[in-house]
């Protein structure tokens, strides 16, 4: 099974960030109960779904199933205009019953006579911009005879005689994959970052936990706590991606659970970083792997600073000229993949901040 990263899967770190990957189930059974709704999915067929008008989220989505069934139904393209023409245009050249026509693909009816289209030009190819032909997903509020050329709408037609499903019957089955191929996604990336970093405190849970500390150790830690995370996830993330759709052969193979596909990610970040090399791991001694660096820039001050440094911070601030210990710092992020011990560190540190990945953080109050 293939994992597209177009137009069937969002890839993208799920809402909340970092701090959701210690409140989300990240168990191997949950993530077999995922990947068996994502191969149920892909081996449905688009007529086990009722027909029925069906409002679209983007107007990609009725180009997608165009390009894919529209032989089927009568419309041949023969070319995208929007890759081959600029500026005011159609969006295909086709052919339909028997003649080339400029087609345009709305959502909705009404979108077309919202855009202001033009239908009274020269008909046929020679002229890109005149619309000679429409294909909209529905015509929710009865306005296609206000439209001077032939309007095809989906919700309309009767699809017993042709191959091809109705527009909705395959936007809900493509909408039922792209979904369980993105609770795959955000599952197993979770639980590639959790095994990586689940003694790591999220920063809310390091407000919670940090009680009196005074507001330069708490601006110290959360510094470099961030640069953990970030490092740490981003790192989760390359790799996940790039088992899932880098691979020259399918990413799951149909003997696969999710574990199986787990482990796969976590090989290919210990072995990406094998040789890379950084200070000792406090646990066994042996050289940690040093993963990725996190700039801290720090906040520009009106009563510290004179204008003109005033001025080259907020520059560093924005991605100007950045001097090491005057600006900000560069937090280098090592692992030991050994002892699963990741640590942060300044260029003027004498010695790191560690943290044990062993066991999952928990907050006192949770313990028992």
């Amino acid at each position: 099974m293939d994992l597209t990263r177009n137009k069937k899967i969002r890839k993208a770190w799920p809402g909340g960030g970092y701090a959701s990957v210690y409140r989300y189930n990240l168990s191997d059974e949950k993530g077999d109960e995922i990947l068996t709704r994502l191969r149920s999915s892909v081996d449905s067929d688009s007529n086990d779904y009722d027909q029925h008008p069906q409002s679209v989220s983007r107007e990609y989505w009725v180009k997608y199933y165009l390009e894919e069934f529209g032989d089927e139904i009568g419309i041949s393209i023969h070319a995208n205009l929007d890759k081959k023409v600029s500026g005011k245009r159609g969006d295909y050249e086709v052919v339909h019953d028997g003649k080339q026509k400029v087609l345009e693909v709305e959502k909705d009816v009404s979108d077309f006579l919202k855009h202001g289209h033009s239908t009274d030009g020269k008909s046929g190819w020679s002229d890109p911009a005149s619309i000679d032909l429409v294909f909209a997903a529905t015509d929710r509020n009865d306005r296609k005879s206000e439209i001077d050329v032939p309007v095809i709408v989906s919700a309309e037609q009767d699809y017993d005689d042709t191959d091809a499903p109705a527009f909705s019957q395959w936007y809900d089955r493509v909408n039922d994959i792209k979904s369980a191929k993105e609770a795959l996604y955000y599952h197993l990336l979770n639980a590639v970052y959790s095994h990586y970093c689940k003694g790591v405190p999220s920063l809310p849970d390091f407000n919670r936990l940090a009680g009196d500390l005074d507001e330069y150790s708490l601006k110290m830690n959360k510094r470099y706590l961030t640069a953990i995370h970030s490092v740490m996830g981003d790192q989760a993330k390359l790799h996940t991606d790039s088992v899932l759709f880098d691979s020259d052969t399918e990413s799951i193979q149909s003997e696969d659970s999710f574990s199986d596909v787990k482990e796969r990610v976590i090989d290919s970040v210990e072995e990406s970083y094998s040789e890379g090399e950084s200070w000792d791991c406090p646990k066994c001694n042996q050289p940690m792997v040093a993963l990725g660096q996190n700039r801290f820039t720090y906040e520009p001050d009106m009563q510290e600073m004179t204008e003109g440094q005033f001025a080259e911070q907020v520059a560093a601030q924005q991605g100007g000229f950045f001097e090491e210990g005057i600006h900000g710092e560069t937090l280098t992020v090592s692992y030991c993949f050994g002892c699963l011990v990741v640590g942060a560190k300044a260029p003027r540190d004498s010695e790191a901040m560690y943290i044990d990945n062993t066991e999952p953080f928990q907050l006192p109050d949770e313990e028992n």
